[in-house]
Formats: C-alpha cells, structure tokens, sequence
C-alpha cells in the first residue's frame, strides 16, 4: 500500500511526499524536518509526523504552538497541554498553517485506538489479517501453545513431530490484499537473508511458510525468556560482571550482521532472548526479518507509547527507511543502558512530547545513574555506553564489531 501528502494550497503547492515503505515523515520548517513547510511563522520547527505502517496511517502534532488540523478538527496544539495524535484515511485534508495538504493511500487503513498505550497495542490484536483465536494447523507440529503475542503476530510453543524438538513458531499478520504479492517476495527474500544468518548468539532460524490468513516462523526456542522480563526481576539493573556476559555476546552476533549488510532495526531487551533460565547464553531474535516485521504490524509507532522508540536513534524517527549500522548501534547501546541501570537513556519528562525528546537525543549521561554513582559502574564501560548512544550517528561506533572491540580493549 502506498502513500503520499500532497500540497493543496500555501507556498509550494503541487509539491508532493511519498512514502514508498513503512517510516515517518516530520512536518515543519526547521532543518530536521523531513517535509520543509517553510516561511510561515504559524509552524514549528518539527510541527507534526506522519507515520505510514502497511495497513494503517497515523498523524501526530508534536507539541507545536498552534496544533493541526484535520478535516477541520485541531488536534495537539500547546495550549491543550499535550500532543494528541489521529488516524489518517484516504482523502484527509490537513491544514498547518498557510498550508493545506492531502493524503491520499491505495487502501483504507484498520481502525487504530487514540492515543499510546499498551490497551490501544492490544485492541489491535486480531484486527490485521485476522489472527486465529485458536492456534493454527502447522503440518509436522504440534501441542502448539500461544507464549505471547504483540503488533506484528503471536509466538506459540510447539513441538517438531519428526523429533520431539521444542520450537517457537511465529505467526505473522498477512499483508493486505493490495500489498500481497509484494509481501510474499519481501517475505522470500528476507528468509534467505535470516537463513545465512549462522551464529552462537542469534536465535537459530528453521523454517517459514503461508497460511491461509497469515505468514509463519519456525525459530529456536528460548527457555530462558528475554531481557525486559528478567530486568522486572531486577529494578537496580543487572550486575556489571552478568551484564558483560549478555553485551559481549549479542555484540558477537550483531557483528556477523553488520558483516553480512544486515540492518536488524528493532534491538530492544525484548529482542534479546535466553536459551536457558540461567541467563548464560543470550541471542538476538528477529534478525533480518525488520520489513517483513514492519509490514506486518498495524500498530504505529507513534501509538505503542514508550516501548520500542526508547531505544531508537533519532534518525530512525525522521528517516526509518535508511536506518545503518550506526542505528543498531545506538540501540545496542541503548539496552545495555537499561540493562545496568534499569533506566532509559532518553531524558523523558512528564508533559514533553517523547518524539520530541528522541530527535532532539536528549540523553540522560550514564554517569548520573546510581550504579556509577555508587562505584559499582567502571568509567570505562560507562563511556563506551555514552559514545554508542550519541545523538550524531558519525560519533558512534560505525558498527557492532567496532563496539566489540571496544569492549575487549577495556578490559574490564
């Protein structure tokens, strides 16, 4: 499904934006707007984005002084005291200022909740591509049992008939019908990519097909959980001696990546999994699959609340779809903040917007959190960690195996 906003009326009318993949673009008349609105007092610098997903399209006002309109409803504005966002169909017309655009999408998106929240995540459930209430018929598995669902899809339990091996199978939202065949070849070639992904610390990828109402996974299963439910279990962070352990290896496996061309473009403590409740051997999971995954979810990032864009780069904001090594690396860095401190790196205040706080790299320094404070942090680690998560990409490590050899040189 495509997209575009095209300029109605106002100074560079006939002018038009095009989505041509999942991403965002930042309305407004400052140099770090995507889309320059310019020469009109009544805009702020980053006024509003535009974020497409492959069913859906959301518009949200990023605390601008004089808000948005759209079909003649203002939404956000500083004077209602916050940023409010709104679903966008075929055909609104937004005015900003001397401004008025068009947006205009080859398919009606889904219903999406106002506002961010895990209940809006979670309504969503079931709505794109109508994911099954019981667990599908997978032939060659079975005693399939769901272990948790988000945006994208459901993960079940299952056992490999052939073996008795214990599996995760992935059930992905299928892409809607303007966008099938597109998906389908997306869908190939990511496998491919996932398939030469061989590594100790990345979850091992087996298997994929089609159902009917879906696309699936065959992965390895991870007895041990993931990071962000054993972090639950430890409000102060992990000790530095395990969390050392755990970066070393998702380095090492983000290294082959980034050796192979592979951007994964979602690292968080979700997406870093355990092979054994011990928490000795960890993997990266959904390695390769950033497209596949991103058309899958109906759910905006702009509507999932803090989660996932806590540990995104600025420029993955303002420009998603040319995401770099750099980008993993912020987010690498990112979660290993989290992972001694228990704290996000962003400085999120309450009533700042916090895709305000994020493109403008608000970072809280590491030095200031109670683990360094109290000694049990090494300077050293503590400055690796700050120079991953620079807001410029070009101050960070180029890539994760430069981050990795960081590390070693630390010797901590």
């Amino acid at each position: 499904m495509a997209a575009s906003v095209e300029i109605l009326s106002g100074p560079l009318a006939g002018n038009k934006f095009e989505f041509a993949d999942p991403g965002t673009l930042v309305f407004g008349r400052g140099e770090k707007a995507d889309c320059l609105l310019p020469d009109d007092p009544g805009i702020s610098r980053r006024h509003f984005l535009i974020e497409f997903a492959a069913t859906s399209a959301r518009l949200r006002d990023l605390g601008s002084a004089n808000g948005v309109e759209v079909n003649g409803t203002r939404y956000g504005g500083r004077d209602q005291g916050r940023a409010q966002s709104v679903e966008l169909r075929d055909g609104d017309r937004i005015r900003v200022g001397k401004f008025v655009l068009l947006f205009r999408t080859g398919a009606v998106p889904l219903p999406c909740p106002p506002g961010p929240g895990k209940l809006g995540l979670m309504s969503l459930i079931g709505l794109a591509g109508g994911l099954e209430s019981r667990p599908p018929a997978i032939p060659g598995y079975d005693g399939l049992e769901r272990i948790g669902r988000g945006a994208a899809g459901v993960v079940y339990r299952a056992r490999r008939i052939e073996d008795g091996r214990r599996v995760a199978i992935k059930t992905l939202n299928r892409p809607p019908a303007g966008d099938l065949d597109a998906g389908r070849e997306r869908f190939s070639r990511e496998i491919e990519i996932t398939r030469g992904l061989r590594h100790e610390n990345v979850v091992e990828f087996l298997d994929a097909g089609y159902l009917e109402k879906s696309l699936y996974l065959i992965l390895e299963f991870m007895a041990g959980g993931d990071l962000a439910i054993r972090l639950k279990k430890h409000p102060a962070g992990l000790p530095v001696g395990q969390s050392l352990a755990i970066m070393r290896q998702i380095l090492s496996g983000m290294a082959l990546a980034h050796r192979n061309g592979v951007v994964h473009r979602d690292i968080k403590p979700g997406n870093i999994l355990f092979a054994d409740p011990e928490a000795t051997v960890a993997k990266v999971a959904d390695l390769g699959m950033a497209k596949t995954l991103s058309h899958a979810s109906s759910l905006t990032m702009t509507g999932s609340g803090g989660g996932t864009p806590s540990y995104m780069a600025p420029e993955q904001i303002t420009n998603f779809r040319h995401s770099t090594p750099a980008s993993d690396v912020f987010s690498l860095a990112a979660t290993f903040y989290k992972m001694l401190t228990n704290e996000a790196a962003y400085n999120f205040l309450p009533g700042r917007e916090y895709l305000d706080t994020i493109i403008d790299g608000d970072i809280v320094p590491i030095q200031t959190r109670a683990p360094f404070v109290s000694g049990s942090l090494p300077r050293p680690l503590a400055e690796l960690i700050m120079r991953g998560v620079s807001p410029n990409p070009e101050d960070r490590f180029p890539d994760a195996g430069a981050m990795l050899n960081a590390l070693d040189a630390c010797r901590i």
